[in-house]
This record gives structure tokens, C-alpha cells and sequence, in this order.
């Protein structure tokens, strides 16, 4: 039961994040993001530039972030921009 709470309390904080429904379940696959939220904390906010070609997955990667840092009690906002 406490696992549930606790699962919505979450998918409640990624909501309010401004995650996309379709990413709400993404998570860090690659090892170079992996490499980045093991070594945030105590970096000041050290940002990070994710770029590519149409298709590649940047969103996914963006939202598996986010997921993370929300998951990990930070306070996070999820936006997309098009240039």
C-alpha cells in the first residue's frame, strides 16, 4: 500500500513538472546521462545541452531527466522548444 502512495505521489510531482503524458514512464538509458545524475549533486547546477537530428530521441531523454530528478526530490520543470 505505502508503495502505491508513494507511486502516485509521483506521477502526481511529474505531472505538476510538466512532463508529457507519453514520457511520464521514461527513464535514462543512455550512459552518458547516467554519468550526468550521478554527478549533479554538488555541481552547482551544471546544465546540460542535449541536441540531434529530428527523431533521435532528445524528448525521451529530456523527459527520462526530468523523471529522475523529480523521482530524486528535486523541484523540476519540463518545457520543449523549437527553434
Amino acid at each position: 500500500m505505502e508503495a502505491a502512495k508513494r507511486e502516485a505521489r509521483l506521477a502526481e510531482r511529474r505531472k505538476r513538472a510538466g512532463i508529457p503524458k507519453r514520457f511520464l514512464g521514461a527513464t535514462v538509458q543512455h550512459q552518458d546521462l547516467i554519468d550526468y545524475l550521478e554527478s549533479f549533486e554538488g555541481s552547482a547546477g551544471r546544465g546540460l545541452y542535449i541536441y540531434g537530428s529530428v527523431g533521435r530521441g532528445k524528448s525521451y531523454s529530456a523527459a527520462a531527466l526530468a523523471n529522475a530528478f523529480v523521482d530524486a526530490g528535486y523541484r523540476t520543470v519540463f518545457t520543449m522548444e523549437w527553434l
